[in-house]
């Protein structure tokens, strides 16, 4: 371009000037560098129709292309590397199914669950052996007490005599010395593990402590077979920690023997109420007749309840055992007290048959027992039967009276919707001829002998079971 055109260039432009800042029309527009290159920016894409990353590729390709190289080529290069490095990347350590959303999910609640079983094993397993060495340790303790918490004061020998004959310290020569204490000591050690190994032959026993030790075991609800020992179904004793730890002090007669202890041990579980204990603790040493004295006292009030001794309770399973024992075995108990105990464990069978609904296995069992009027000739010597019956079996006989009652109104009932009924002869009834009307009047015949013996025997009922009793017989007349 030569000189004039350029000067004509600069007068067209100044003339532009003038016409703009002077009085055109057109709105005075001030702007920065920083707008006018966005301008620019826009004008230029609005032309080329390219974005600014195209623009900028375009500014690239110029640059480059005057270094010689070729921009398309280079960026098809780097992004097909860029791919290699990726591929590699993930497949060397991204596993295939974390790839999927869904087996990465299950795969990480699947490890979750694994933790936490492993986790609840361990803890069991601790916990589990805590246990075990805890109940260890508190039986040694028990074991430990009895021995050591019974004496006003504990006296051992200060000389064992070793496995060589000789006495500690007393050996030839000073390693001979040295070796015979040790030995001493070993022993006192090893025996000292086991309270029931013959140091215990040395430790003076308080009767009162011992006693006192085994009323507090009951208190704490510890089980006391270990220490006071138990007896088999076959009749043998067989010792607990207490026999051991006097087997070897009978010869002294200042140590009292283990039954002197468990009696009396007996005796002060019955003066502060631990019954149940009392009684295994006389069955233990012989004494029948105490053990089962108390023993009817405790199942007497229970015999016609619901639950009764059918249900599985420690009182019932005693009663049983002793009885089946007793049976096996024989016992010291005084025959009426005997008596008393199997009338009310028989009378536990009536009711456990009334309570499930079994009408005919309950009549039958009341009808074999022979102890309460169901025919009107019987009343008197039942009457007078009934003056020589324990208190224990006295106290059940209104609930008796009251669970016959019921089951001959059932009787009635079936009676009377049913006609003849073919276990009619084993309830007593007359069986000839399917005669209703006989059935009826027999049935209407028991249930006034009871009530009739009801109001004779010297025993006061509650005022409540006698008018259900009176109640019953109206709705069978």
């Amino acid at each position: 371009m030569d000189v004039g055109s350029m000067d004509d260039l600069v007068n067209q432009a100044e003339r532009l000037r003038a016409e703009i800042s002077g009085e055109s029309c057109l709105p005075h527009v001030e702007r920065n560098l920083k707008q006018l290159s966005e301008a620019g920016q826009q004008l230029w894409s609005r032309t080329t129709g390219q974005t600014p990353r195209q623009t900028a590729d375009v500014k690239a390709s110029v640059l480059l292309g005057s270094k010689g190289y070729d921009l398309q080529k280079t960026s098809q290069r780097l992004e097909s590397l860029q791919g290699k490095k990726s591929g590699i990347s993930e497949a060397s350590f991204i596993p295939e199914s974390d790839l999927d959303l869904d087996s990465f999910l299950k795969r990480e609640r699947e490890n979750d669950i694994m933790t936490m079983i492993e986790d609840a094993r361990k803890f069991t397993i601790e916990s589990v052996d805590n246990m075990f060495w805890e109940r260890l340790d508190k039986e040694w303790e028990e074991k430990r007490k009895l021995i050591f918490s019974v004496n006003d004061a504990v006296k051992l020998k200060e000389d064992f005599t070793t496995t060589s004959g000789m006495t500690p310290g007393k050996g030839h020569g000073k390693e001979g010395g040295k070796e015979s204490s040790f030995l001493g000591q070993s022993c006192f050690f090893q025996q000292q593990k086991d309270p029931s190994h013959s140091y215990l032959s040395t430790v003076v026993l308080d009767k009162r402590n011992v006693i006192e030790h085994i009323l507090q075991m009951i208190k704490r609800g510890d089980n006391i077979d270990s220490v006071v020992g138990t007896i088999s179904t076959d009749g043998c004793r067989v010792p607990g920690f207490l026999d051991k730890a006097l087997q070897q002090q009978q010869s002294s007669s200042d140590i009292p023997s283990v039954d002197d202890i468990l009696l009396s041990a007996a005796e002060e579980c019955e003066r502060q109420a631990f019954l149940e204990y009392s009684v295994k603790l006389y069955d233990l040493v012989g004494e029948h007749t105490r053990a089962l004295v108390i023993l009817n006292k405790l199942v007497a009030p229970v015999v016609a309840e619901k639950s009764c001794l059918m249900a599985r309770t420690s009182l019932q399973d005693l009663a049983i055992r002793l009885a089946e024992r007793y049976a096996r075995h024989g016992s010291s108990a005084s025959k009426s007290v005997l008596a008393t105990f199997h009338l009310l464990l028989d009378l536990s069978t009536f009711f456990s048959y009334y309570h499930k609904g079994s009408l005919y296995d309950a009549l039958d069992t009341i009808e074999r027992l022979n102890l309460v009027p169901l025919e009107v000739s019987s009343i008197d010597a039942k009457v007078q039967e009934f003056k020589n019956l324990s208190p224990e079996v006295q106290r059940n006989i209104p609930e008796i009276l009251l669970a016959c009652l019921n089951m001959l109104h059932d009787l009635y009932k079936q009676t009377k919707l049913a006609g003849s009924s073919s276990t009619a002869p084993k309830l007593g009834l007359s069986p000839e001829g399917g005669n209703r009307d006989a059935r009826l009047t027999q049935l209407r015949s028991k249930a006034k002998s009871l009530i009739t013996y009801a109001g004779m025997i010297p025993y006061r009922m509650q005022r409540e079971i006698n008018a259900k009793l009176v109640h019953l017989e109206v709705l069978m007349n």
